[in-house]
C-alpha cells in the first residue's frame, strides 16, 4: 500500500517536471521517451498530424469503451502505441464498434 502511494507521488512528481520544462523541450520528445500513456498518445497523435480524442478517458469497468465513436487511422495508431504501457489493473481491454476503421 505504502508503496503505491511511493510511486504514485513519484509520477505526479515526473509529470511535474515535465510542466516546469519549456512548452517546446516537452513537444519535440518521442512517444518513446516516455512511461505514460497519455503522452505516448498525445505524440503519436502529433507525429501523424492526427486530431487529439479523449479516447484514454473513456474507460468503462475497465474497458476502453468506443461505441459510435468515429476514429482516424492515425488515432488507432496512437493508441497502439500507449497500449502496452496502460495499466492492466486499470484497463484491460479496448472495445470498437461502428468506428469509421476498417479491418
Amino acid at each position: 500500500m505504502i508503496e503505491k502511494i511511493g510511486q504514485n507521488l513519484a509520477d505526479k512528481g515526473d509529470r511535474l517536471d515535465l510542466v516546469k520544462k519549456p512548452r517546446h523541450e516537452v513537444l519535440h520528445r518521442s512517444s518513446r521517451d516516455t512511461q505514460y500513456p497519455h503522452l505516448k498518445y498525445f505524440y503519436s497523435c502529433k507525429k501523424s498530424e492526427s486530431l487529439v480524442l479523449p479516447i484514454l478517458e473513456k474507460v468503462i469497468g475497465k474497458t476502453i469503451l468506443l461505441n459510435n465513436y468515429a476514429i482516424s487511422e492515425g488515432v488507432c495508431q496512437a493508441l497502439a502505441q500507449a497500449a502496452p504501457s496502460l495499466d492492466s489493473s486499470q484497463i484491460n481491454r479496448i472495445y470498437f464498434t461502428n468506428n469509421g476503421i476498417s479491418d
